[in-house]
Formats: structure tokens, sequence, C-alpha cells
């Protein structure tokens, strides 16, 4: 089949096909060995394109490094920002283009005839459903950029028939189909693992007990550990970095990367992850304990907090003078926030109080001395985390999107965080959004030395943010 080579706009907007977000972004759900963004990118390098502009809303950081610059593949890959996901093109109205353009959703692959020279420049359809992938002329691309999704998938809809629904990602039925499509090898793409045996794969450095009874069709991503009397498959796909303790049953399921399932748990054509269920046809349901369902490396957490009280006290050793010169704050109203660690429901939630307040606080100077220097103490203690999300109190976090309240009391409140050293303390939502999945994604490690000492040299620069 010969293709053509078109500028190809893809709209990873992280949200599932009904519009709604979640804690992970949607195109990073796995679909056999690799997230479902990761297939549709190699799907269209295949079909000759390798000059791709993803637009992200959602976990944006996540995703961007996922796929990277493109090199690994041999194309160039930019990325924007949508700031509506209704109107995801609305970012590239100042784009000028000198050719046809292929336009379409990350959550259904391209249709291969999209990118034939003879083929019609218009949409496919599928059962009386748009089809979300179109080829516009620059004409019909300048008049679409700033026209909300459906409308514009809508108005370009022809009465032409397609049987791509295979190869859609819109809710959890699909994501079960499409898994179960890769391990009976309807996928276009074969596994990157070892066939044990026909229809089961295994990756590197997966320990199973001896007891562990595998069925074929399964799969088992990379440094896995499987504990004993636990049954996999048929029908399973263990995301890579996950640990099944005793007796657990996954059949017809599919259980996302990092994912601690506790003892005696059984799934039957449900997605786990992380603190939640998911049934083939319906919401994620929340998991708040970790001992059934939780990160496989809670110790991460445990280091993560003995490395920020060790940074605390060290800056509260440091900054010992500088306590003693301004040993009240300016502003003597009090800081409230919701602790880590605690479950969703409000009711459980239980304010702390620190002295020093956000109220008149507009540059990093200012946040330094009427909040940092107050709030040592506190951090060193573990009260607080040195570097984290932004302290909210009980009513803002209730607010939130569930995604983001999971987020929060999973990470924990900070006193500096990566929105108040990039936009400063007047942050606004939409900001605080874009840093903390940023900040999601960045881990531990060096990142907390790294963002304290970006936060003290803005304090010294005293500059205004943007």
């Amino acid at each position: 089949m010969n293709f053509e080579s078109y500028p190809v706009i893809i709209t990873a907007l992280g949200l599932r096909g009904n519009g709604q977000e979640e804690e992970r972004a949607w195109d990073l759900m796995p679909v056999g060995d690799r997230p479902w963004i990761q297939h549709q990118l190699e799907h269209l390098i295949r079909c000759g394109q390798k000059d791709l502009t993803f637009i992200l809303y959602h976990e944006p950081a996540a995703i961007q490094k996922l796929l990277g610059d493109g090199e690994r593949w041999g194309a160039t890959i930019r990325y924007r920002l949508a700031t509506d996901p209704k109107q995801p093109l609305a970012c590239l109205r100042a784009v000028d283009l000198e050719g046809p353009v292929v336009v379409g959703s990350s959550l259904v692959l391209a249709p291969p005839e999209l990118f034939q020279a003879d083929s019609a420049p218009a949409l496919l359809s599928l059962q009386q459903r748009p089809l979300p992938w179109l080829r516009l002329t620059p004409e019909q691309f300048r008049e679409s950029v700033r026209e909300d999704w459906p409308a514009l998938l809508e108005r370009h809809q022809p009465a032409q028939s397609s049987s791509w629904e295979e190869y859609q990602l819109l809710d959890g039925q699909d994501l079960l189909a499409r898994n179960q499509d890769f391990l009976t090898k309807h996928w276009p793409v074969p596994p990157l693992a070892r066939e044990i045996e026909p229809g089961c794969w295994v990756g590197r450095d997966v320990v199973l007990h001896p007891s562990v009874q595998v069925t074929p069709p399964c799969y088992i991503g990379s440094h896995c550990r499987v504990g004993r009397l636990s049954q996999v498959g048929p029908g399973a796909v263990i995301g890579a970095g996950s640990i099944l303790d005793d007796k657990c049953v996954v059949v017809h399921s599919v259980v996302t990367p990092g994912t601690y399932l506790g003892a005696g748990l059984e799934l039957q054509e449900m997605t786990a992850g992380p603190g939640f269920l998911r049934m083939a046809d319906g919401d994620p349901i929340p998991v708040p304990d970790p001992s059934l369902l939780g990160y496989s490396r809670p110790a991460f957490r445990w280091r993560q907090r003995i490395w920020q009280r060790t940074l605390a006290w060290c800056c509260l050793l440091l900054f010992a003078p500088l306590r003693w010169l301004r040993s009240k704050p300016v502003q003597t109203e009090a800081m409230s926030f919701v602790s880590a660690g605690l479950a969703e429901d409000p009711g459980s939630w239980k304010e702390q109080h620190l002295v020093g307040s956000l109220t008149q606080v507009t540059s990093l100077r200012q946040h330094f001395w009427q909040v940092f220097l107050p709030a040592l103490p506190a951090c060193a203690q573990g009260k607080l985390a040195l570097v984290g999300c932004t302290p909210l109190n009980s009513d803002s976090l209730n607010s939130c999107p569930a995604y983001r309240r999971r987020r929060y009391l999973r990470r924990g409140p900070g006193l500096v965080s990566e929105a108040l050293v990039q936009f400063g303390p007047r942050a606004d939502e939409e900001e605080r959004e874009l840093a903390e999945a940023l900040q999601a994604a960045q881990g531990g490690g060096v990142y907390p030395l790294a963002l304290l000492g970006k936060y003290l040299l803005g304090v010294l620069a005293d500059a205004p943010h943007p």
C-alpha cells in the first residue's frame, strides 16, 4: 500500500471517549506491553507519517516523557498544550499550512486510507458514529481551529462506512477488548517479550512462585513478582513492575503497570490500578486501602519522607540566623492544609495549621519570609513535606476533581511546589494543574533538591513571574 506523507495532528487529551478525566491519562492505559498512545504513534509510523504534532491536555508531562522527540522512531514530534479540551485545535490558530493536514483523536487508530493520495479527503464513519479522523485543506483547517471538536466531526462526516471500530479505546470495555486482541494475535504488533509457550509471554526479570498457575493467553510484563498459589490467565495482562501477592486470581483482566494486588484478590473482566478497580462497562471504583490495591513500591515513599526531612533539617540549620532575625512572620494568620495519606472521604480529613499565610504573598521573596522560614520546623518534624503539591484546605480539596484529590492525598502537600517555582504564589488553577502533572511525572530522586534550588534562586532574584 502506497502512502502520502502529511503533517499529522493528534489530539491526545488524556480523556476518555466521553470526555471524563481520571487520575491517569487514558492514552497511557496499557494495551499489551505498551501504552495505547505508543501503539497510535507506531501505527502512524507504519503508515509513513513522520511529521507529528501532539496536542496534550491531561498529564502532558507523562505523555511527552514517554514519546520524547520521536528520534527513536525516526520521526519528528512536536507538542502543544490545549487550554480547552472542547476546542483542542485553538492552540494551533497561528500555524500556517501550505497543504492538506490530517487531524484526529488518539483514542482511535488512524485509518490507513486517509494517507492515500487518491482517497476521499473527508472523514470515515462507523455505525452511525463519526470516526474522529479527517483530512483538511488549509482553508478548512483555518476555519476549524476555534470550532468545538464534536461539531467539527459532525460537519465533515460523510456517508462512507468503515470497520475500524476494533481499533478504538473509548471506555473500559474497549480497554479489555483491545488487550484480548493483543493476546490472541489479532493486533497488528506482536509482543516484545519471550513466548515461553504458545500464547504466554513473559518479560525480563519476572519471578513466579513454583505454585503459580499460568494459563495462556496471558502477558506478564518485566520486573513483576507473582506470589504462591496465584492464577494468571487466561486473558490476563500484567503491567510491568506489578506485584501479585499470594492467592491472587487475574482472569480476562488488565493490571496497570506498577500495581500491587493484595493477597486473595480476584479479578475477572476488570481493570485494576493503584487505588482503583474498573468493571468492563463502568467508572473506576476507588479502593483506598493500599493493602488491597496500591503501588508496587511502597518503600519508595518512606525513603522520600526521610530524604525530605533531612533536607528540611539542613535548611533549618542553614537559615537559623535568618529565623532569629525574623522570629515572627509578617502575617500572623494560620495556614490550613489537609495532610497526606488519608482516604478520599472528606469526613476522614484532618486539617493541620501552621503559622504563616499566603494571603498577602505576591513574590517568592515574600513567600520565603512569611511562609518558608516559619514553617521549616514543621517540615523537620514531618508534618509537612518540604517539596510537594500546593497546600489545600478541606474546602479547596473537596472542590477538586477526583484524580487531583487522589494525587494530592498520595503525594502530600509541600512548602515548595512546582507551581510556586514556575508561576509564583499567585498561580491560578490551570497553572497549578499543569505544574502538578509535571511534578507527578518527575518522581523522586534529586528532583526535590533541584526544585528547592530553583526556589532559592528565585528568592535571591525576586523576579516577577509571568
